[in-house]
């Protein structure tokens, strides 16, 4: 498991070889975003997977092996690193190449910017199937990520699946393609967004920060996440 990072006349392109979120996932996306907003010269971001998927979201059977101190401290990290790309100081852009679930879709809904290829992959919050739920600090982000309610209902409720061109017409996406095209679409987006001047991160940073306020406020007030990892007799929350 792996995090590569290219650069693309001034984009830096981050490859995600992984597809389940456990602790090395994170660090390897911190040390990702480390090395990208590094360079000075970068004004946007740009994330994508290997092969059939973006992002397969948690890793249940990494968790229910694992002590629950350590789960507790990944699902911290895991805070942390939602927060840091959603204030990220460069328009960034989730290029969803394939199947995208769970908090793989939250990953995705940090981003500013989403585009989804039409081919193959679903977009998909799984989580009343598996007897998990979203903690409250989450359903803040999702609030103001989810574009109406009746998304909110189908996509959270009823664990609807979404093609791509079904999260485009739903506006989970903003815009869906060719699979052949989908890192040309998103690298093009990402300069759009900037525009001919470049954006000044420390402003972009706080405005940011301000309107996503609500959502760091609860997750710093409410400390760590009591975590009761899935079964029959008990539900978590994420």
């Amino acid at each position: 498991m792996g995090f590569t990072v290219t650069f693309d006349n001034g984009v830096a392109i981050v490859t995600m070889d992984g597809c389940l979120i456990n602790i090395q996932w994170v660090a390897g996306f911190q040390e990702a975003l480390s090395e990208a907003m590094e360079n000075d010269e970068c004004v946007a971001l740009v994330t994508i997977g290997k092969s059939k998927h973006y992002c397969q979201g948690l890793d249940l059977d990494w968790m229910k092996v694992t002590e629950a101190e350590r789960v507790e401290d990944f699902l911290q990290n895991l805070n942390e690193l939602k927060i840091r790309l959603l204030t990220l100081g460069v328009p960034t852009v989730a290029a969803i190449n394939g199947h995208c679930y769970g908090a793989g879709c939250i990953v995705a809904l940090c981003h500013d910017i989403r585009v989804m290829q039409n081919h193959r992959g679903w977009f998909c919050f799984p989580e009343v199937h598996i007897g998990l739920r979203f903690s409250t600090n989450l359903h803040e982000l999702l609030k103001l990520k989810l574009p109406n309610p009746a998304v909110v209902r189908d996509a959270l409720l009823f664990a609807k699946k979404y093609t791509g061109e079904e999260a485009e017409m739903s506006g989970l996406v903003d815009r869906c393609c060719h699979p052949d095209h989908i890192l040309e679409v998103a690298t093009y987006k990402g300069r759009n967004a900037v525009g001919e001047s470049v954006l000044d991160r420390e402003t972009l940073v706080a405005m940011k920060r301000d309107i996503y306020s609500d959502y760091i406020r609860l997750r710093y007030l409410r400390g760590s996440i009591n975590v009761q990892i899935y079964s029959k007799r008990k539900s978590s929350k994420i």
